[in-house]
């Protein structure tokens, strides 16, 4: 096992994205299991990004929301940002073992599970932080239980008291996912664009389908644009009239 910044005994890696590498690592200074997050591409849109996502940490205390422990950087000019670690798999992982129609998530889960998020959002959105890029892949579930969710990965977040590292017609988040102003890169959206991608989540774990499917981004984009996505009652007649018209409300 080797050491990184003189703190941290790496274990293994638990991810790599585009811009970073995640790592199970041992902290040698809070004696915890951490969730190390490596910024490998440095350049000066990448420093200001992953700056912004550690204020935004820094400044969030949720129970629902990964928890914040650290950031610097490495003798080697790497910057880091170390997490709580999350024992468990994602909501990704989770929905992908699920079999059509046969399989589906317990109704009471996918409440629990969203009014957590719900609540885990609402409590960004107050601090002035927008996440805009809410998935089941950025949703972990704790030992695997859908009525303990975290919202991790604040990579491309948005905030109030930072300079913002977008601009207008740049789109951030992901197709499927993202509220027609984000698609439209719309730099100055607000929190209701994390509403529209928990509503995808939540249509997601109730019919195990996508609220806006397609085989190539564009295809998708234009459903997003132009399109109601369909009814989760016409897919699961046991989802309540209420739920059913919150899920697909815009």
């Amino acid at each position: 096992m080797s050491s990184f910044a003189d703190r941290f005994v790496l274990e293994g890696e638990a991810g790599v994205g585009g811009m970073g590498i995640v790592y199970r690592a041992f902290d040698r200074v809070s004696h915890r299991t951490v969730a190390l997050k490596v910024l490998r591409k440095i350049d000066r849109h990448g420093v200001r990004r992953f700056a912004a996502e550690a204020e935004a940490l820094v400044n969030l205390d949720h129970p629902a929301i990964v928890r914040y422990l650290a950031h610097g950087t490495s003798d080697d000019g790497e910057p880091y940002l170390a997490m709580e670690w999350i024992e468990g798999e994602s909501l990704s992982a989770r929905l992908a073992r699920l079999t059509v129609p046969d399989d589906q998530l317990e109704l009471l889960d996918v409440l629990e599970l969203g009014q957590r998020l719900a609540d885990a959002l609402a409590a960004a959105h107050a601090m002035g932080i927008v996440h805009r890029d809410v998935k089941p892949g950025n949703i972990l579930l704790a030992e695997g239980r859908l009525d303990r969710p975290t919202l991790a990965d604040f990579g491309v977040v948005r905030t109030d008291f930072a300079t913002h590292v977008t601009t207008s017609g740049m789109v951030i988040g992901t197709v499927g996912y993202m509220a027609p102003e984000q698609a439209y890169g719309d730099a100055e959206l607000d929190g209701r664009a994390d509403l529209f991608a928990l509503g995808c989540v939540l249509f997601r774990c109730l019919t195990n389908t996508e609220a806006f499917e397609g085989t190539a981004t564009m295809l998708v984009l234009s459903k997003v644009l132009l399109h109601e996505p369909p009814h989760v009652g016409a897919l699961r007649p046991d989802v309540p009239l209420a739920l059913d018209a919150l899920v697909v409300r815009r």
